[in-house]
């Protein structure tokens, strides 16, 4: 299962699999024996005495009212005895065996093996977040367990489900609004939220109810961004840098490495060198016969691997895959001649775009003063502005605050004590720094620190925090 799945298609998956398992009890939910008819709604499909099940949903507003100590878990695995999982997943403190619940189910995209437990748990020992997190260190799962807490949130009183294969609607009345409802673990009592109620109803009777969120706002991620001034409390070892560039041969991994690793005071380098955008040619045509004929040309053209034509706003591009980067220009140069012996004139019928290469590197260090080093690493790539280069190094700060100006402003925590930063080469520890920092909030919580970087000045341009190779 790919679990880079958006919430929602998150939810609908977990809904295929929990209509699989079992009839979800409703306990909570009865009908009023005499509903009020409807004048704007349509006939209904089913009569007391016909006994078809049929099937029904509808999206609701609710509101949360209690979180309840139980959550449901899945998560993809190879493990094919139920039993080992079991034993290992009961294992983690506060996990309940009075009633513990799971069974498999087939991966509906790939066929695998699904694994879903159903479980209550002690709230004074654990929580549902930190259940599922502690779930993907018992070393079954091939990735991180998903799951869904349950709650009890207070749904409208009548309510009109849908049938889609029939077109059909069904009013049903909610003697008691309070229904249970799977949500987000990050959900909480009071929040206003949207919830699918999937029904099946057997003539007037619903028997089989299944509530889950599908919408959260106050879950929703946010992308902030803060400059601040934070003291420099450690520095480390090690310098990243980075660049886009055209294609260079210099540059090449293998080439460039061992150049890296003769820099004085260097242990150890890595680099990656790839394409991050392909050599383009636009064409500034909209008519169908240019480019049926430009078509053609690339098809029977034999210097390049393969090319794909895309519609763009003012023609079409033909994106080029080369043999080899190295034979840009002389591509370039070939084409240009061809199509201009075709009349068409370069920078006004066409336009080359060249192909751009990303470069990535860390230098881990034998010391923290390493502004001679970075002075050194700059003279050997020889790519002038373009290069970034940055010290790595850590501020004693737990939060960020949304002002600086005003001590009351919002303070978004994260739960390390530190915050690890990128400063320029050459600042010393105890030494302020100005930090451009970009982060993700969830329920104003930071969730993901993607970069926090010394600001050189409007124009600068900071790695993504961490890079890694």
């Amino acid at each position: 299962m790919n679990l880079q799945f958006s919430q929602t298609q998150l939810f609908a998956i977990f809904i295929v699999l929990i209509m699989m398992a079992s009839t979800v009890s409703i306990a909570l939910l009865s009908q009023d024996p005499n509903p009020q008819p409807n004048p704007n709604q349509p006939d209904q499909p089913l009569n007391p005495g016909n006994q078809t099940t049929l099937p029904y949903s509808v999206t609701v507003n609710a509101s949360v009212v209690q979180q309840l100590p139980r959550v449901i878990l899945f998560a993809t695995t190879d493990e094919s005895d139920i039993q080992v999982i079991d034993t290992r997943l009961v294992s983690i403190p506060g996990i309940r065996l009075d009633s513990f619940n799971s069974y498999f189910r087939n991966d509906p995209s790939t066929g695998g093996l699904i694994y879903v437990a159903e479980v209550s748990f002690d709230p004074n020992q654990t929580n549902t977040q930190k259940l599922i997190s502690d779930a993907g260190n018992i070393n079954v799962f091939t990735q991180q367990p998903f799951g869904f807490a349950q709650a009890l949130v207070s749904v409208p009183k009548n309510v009109t489900f849908h049938n889609t294969d029939f077109d059909v609607n069904h009013a049903y009345t909610f003697l008691d609004p309070l229904v249970p409802s799977y949500v987000s673990p990050e959900t909480r009592p009071k929040d206003q939220i949207q919830v699918q109620l999937d029904a099946k109803f057997t003539g007037n009777t619903i028997s089989e109810l299944i509530a889950s969120e599908v919408s959260n706002p106050l879950n929703d991620p946010k992308q902030r961004s803060a400059t601040r001034l934070l003291t420099l409390d450690e520095l480390k070892p090690l310098l990243v840098f980075g660049a886009d560039t055209n294609y260079s041969a210099s540059l090449d991994v293998n080439t460039l490495l061992p150049r890296l690793e003769q820099l004085p005071d260097v242990n150890q380098a890595q680099v990656t060198y790839s394409l991050v955008a392909p050599a383009t040619v636009q064409f500034f045509f909209q008519d169908q016969n240019t480019r049926d004929d430009i078509n053609q040309f690339f098809s029977d053209y034999n210097r390049i691997s393969s090319f794909q034509l895309q519609s763009s706003a003012t023609g079409f591009d033909i994106v080029l895959a080369l043999q080899n980067p190295t034979e840009f220009e002389s591509v370039k140069t070939d084409v240009t001649a061809k199509l201009s012996a075709k009349g068409m004139t370069p920078n006004q019928s066409f336009r080359f775009v060249s192909p751009v290469y990303r470069l990535r590197g860390q230098l881990e260090t034998t010391k923290t003063d390493l502004n001679a080093t970075a002075t050194q690493l700059r003279s050997l790539l020889n790519l002038g502005d373009g290069l970034e280069v940055y010290q790595l190094g850590t501020s004693n700060t737990t939060y960020i605050q949304e002002s600086m100006l005003d001590e009351n402003s919002q303070k978004y925590f994260f739960d390390q004590n530190t915050m690890p930063i990128q400063v320029l080469p050459g600042k010393t520890v105890g030494q302020p720094v100005v930090i451009k920092i970009d982060f993700v909030t969830v329920r104003d919580k930071i969730v993901q620190l993607f970069n926090a970087s010394e600001v050189k000045g409007m124009e600068g341009q900071p790695l993504p925090l961490g890079t890694t190779i």
